[in-house]
């Protein structure tokens, strides 16, 4: 066997150690069946509820569409099937496609939260997202009877067409990031406001459209939501043979994880 044989072969057995790691959906839904309440083929403990002071929610044609209709209002969805979040953390990432023209959206709240009703009325965490021609401001805040406002910022980017947030939660602190909107936030947990104390194992996800004073509606559209399980090791393939087929050339025998050959 040749030196480049032998050195190749440790490389793909280096390969097959890895561990790699994989999170599974727990909620998703792509707003693509036209049933807000329900899910299409491929989604996962999808359908979303209206939750609103005042307002308005659709589907159609794989958008989401919640508008809140009067001065003050809030309108948004929260999921309607909850999830298990007392143990190892979550992912939750919702993506809007595009925001409305105008100088003024409002004020964006996305949510997870111990209930379906308004966040603000439950435990929950929110990174709320108030955009202007010019820049965006954004505060993480936290409900436990209560608001305790985490972290604030602001930015400079604009998101007319859309963006992608991404939060990652877990007993020892929070995250949120939108590289489009240029916001990054993180942090621990403060007192009374802890992982424990917001989160159990009947937590659901939305998203909300709170229009304020101004005199026209305000919406939040989504593309889609999504909430991911906290990470978890996945067996790597194992190499248990090597065949010679020829000059330099070698057939390697791969075992599949659960399969009978890579019992001890």
């Amino acid at each position: 066997m040749t030196n480049r044989m032998q050195k190749t072969i440790a490389a793909l057995f280096t390969i097959g150690a890895a561990v790699a790691m994989a999170q599974d959906n727990i909620v998703f839904d792509d707003f693509g069946n036209g049933d807000l309440a329900t899910g299409g083929a491929g989604t996962t403990n999808a359908g979303f509820i209206k939750a609103t002071s005042g307002g308005t929610a659709t589907e159609t044609n794989g958008v989401a569409i919640v508008t809140a209709t009067a001065k003050n209002t809030t309108c948004g969805l929260v999921s309607l099937n909850s999830f298990n979040a007392a143990v190892g953390g979550f992912t939750a990432v919702w993506v809007v496609p595009t925001l409305p023209l105008g100088g003024n959206y409002g004020t964006l709240n996305f949510t997870l939260q111990s209930g379906s009703g308004l966040y603000s009325d439950n435990k929950a965490l929110s990174f709320a997202v108030k955009y202007v021609t010019g820049g965006s401001t954004f505060t993480v805040d936290a409900f436990n009877g209560t608001k305790a406002t985490l972290q604030s910022g602001s930015s400079t980017a604009g998101a007319n067409d859309g963006f992608t947030l991404t939060a990652t939660v877990n007993e020892a602190g929070w995250a949120f990031e939108s590289t489009k909107l240029g916001m990054y936030a993180n942090g621990s947990w403060t007192n009374g406001y802890a992982y424990a104390d917001l989160f159990d194992d009947s937590t659901h996800v939305g998203g909300f459209i709170n229009r304020g004073g101004v005199a026209s509606n305000k919406e939040l559209r989504l593309n889609s939501v999504t909430v991911l399980g906290a990470p978890v090791p996945v067996a790597p393939a194992r190499i248990i043979g090597i065949e010679p087929v020829g000059d330099n050339l070698v057939r390697l025998i791969i075992s599949a994880p659960g399969s009978a050959a890579m019992d001890p």
